[in-house]
């Protein structure tokens, strides 16, 4: 039974979609170098590292790993909150921080994770050494917080390895070999410093160690019925993450699809089991994900060449995609990014609607016109369809969840 307050409604007429064509991935390297057994590369998310306790379980994980007969490379990105906390205590201290200094200051939560994995390992008498992403030899292009991995010199890492050591490598870091500084690659960067391990010493799977059991549809924190997707297709998972889903960053899957690295979501305590993600396609059109996000920027589409050129010569951080619909371009900004564009906008004198995000992304587009359902809720701003992708956008006091909830709800109860 659907909720009273949803009935269909005309066909809203379908909107451009935009990739991210901003990023240019970059073929990287990989080893000549042979091992005596397979390499290994696992990313530790920070939920999965947020306590000492849950350090531990990490490096018990590790172990297992390393016992099994593997050589192990262990991505991991900052504990819990950390990158937040950074972010907060950075804005306590000035108004508007340079995105250099920020990167010095967030990279900190990738260290401290990296030697406190490598401590917790040597204690279980399996010998660890940790590495920033410069050490780790992560060289990087583009801008602060925002950098793209160019290539790869791992020297040190494969000095480990050969010294059957596990690899502990602090993840969405790097370095600028140009200008010698410290970047960043933008929030859930450690994933693609993984993925781009994982395609440099050939490892069969990246595997991301989550506190989930795999990929869900919805937030399981907001979706009690969410159900664990065995296989995932990896295009529409890349869109669910576009848009906001907080599975893994996008620009790792478009990496992994070019560099063809197999990947793999689960849990610390399911060891094989969880979600794989790969090139499956899906025949039937179903609801796939539902992807929530509280910082959207409507802006008239006039600006849009001169956005993407601020976005292209580093003064803004690349938005996560961006889409068209009635003379309006709908910029999906990460929330850590928003402060720099309402700065930036205010300067330039553009003028533009903060919003919030959900949307459905489906398994594939229909061939018949879409027909969005209405929605009566007063804090609805409107909604549409973009190829294979339902969108709702909310005003700024909406309760997004909630608004995710019903959604989910109609969604799901319709296919």
């Amino acid at each position: 039974m659907l909720p009273a307050f949803f009935n269909l409604c005309p066909a809203a007429p379908n909107g451009a979609w935009h990739l991210l064509e901003l990023y240019s991935v970059i073929m990287i390297s990989q080893t000549d170098q042979s091992f005596d057994q397979p390499v290994e590369v696992l990313k530790f998310g920070g939920s999965s590292l947020a306590t000492p306790e849950r350090v531990q379980h990490a490096a018990q994980c590790i172990q297992r790993r390393v016992l099994a007969g593997n050589k192990v490379i262990a991505i991991v990105s900052a504990m819990g909150s950390t990158t937040n906390d950074l972010n907060q205590l950075a804005r306590q201290v000035s108004t508007s921080p340079s995105r250099r200094e920020l990167d010095m200051l967030i990279s900190a939560g990738e260290r401290i994770s990296m030697a406190l994995i490598s401590m917790a390992l040597n204690d279980l008498g399996c010998p660890a050494i940790s590495f920033t992403g410069s050490q780790a030899g992560v060289l990087t292009q583009g801008s602060h917080s925002d950098a793209e991995i160019l290539d790869l010199k791992p020297i040190r890492v494969v000095e480990a390895l050969n010294s059957n050591k596990v690899a502990v490598v602090a993840g969405f870091q790097g370095v600028d070999p140009v200008t010698k500084d410290v970047t960043t690659l933008g929030r859930g960067g450690s994933d693609i410093t993984a993925v781009a391990f994982a395609h440099h010493f050939k490892a069969e799977y990246c595997r991301f160690i989550k506190d989930v059991p795999g990929i869900q549809p919805a937030d399981p924190k907001w979706v009690k019925t969410a159900k664990v997707i065995e296989e995932v297709p990896l295009i529409i998972l890349r869109q669910a993450c576009e848009m906001g889903a907080k599975v893994l960053n996008p620009r790792c899957l478009e990496l992994a699809s070019k560099c063809q690295v197999k990947l793999h979501l689960g849990s610390i305590e399911l060891d094989g089991a969880g979600s794989t993600i790969s090139n499956l396609e899906l025949d039937s059109r179903k609801p796939m994900f539902l992807s929530v996000l509280p910082t959207v920027l409507e802006v008239n589409d006039k600006h849009e060449t001169e956005i993407l050129e601020l976005q292209k010569n580093g003064t803004l951080p690349r938005t996560l995609t961006r889409y068209s619909f009635e003379g309006k371009t709908y910029w999906v900004t990460h929330p850590d990014h928003f402060d720099f564009y309402a700065s930036k906008f205010e300067d330039l004198r553009i003028t533009y609607e903060k919003l919030q995000l959900t949307a459905v992304i489906y398994s594939n587009q229909t061939s018949e016109k879409q027909s969005p359902p209405s929605i009566n809720n007063i804090y609805l701003y409107n909604s549409f369809f973009v190829d294979n992708i339902w969108v709702q956008h909310w005003l700024p006091d909406a309760d997004l969840k909630e608004c995710g909830s019903s959604i989910f709800q109609l969604a799901w109860s319709r296919d």
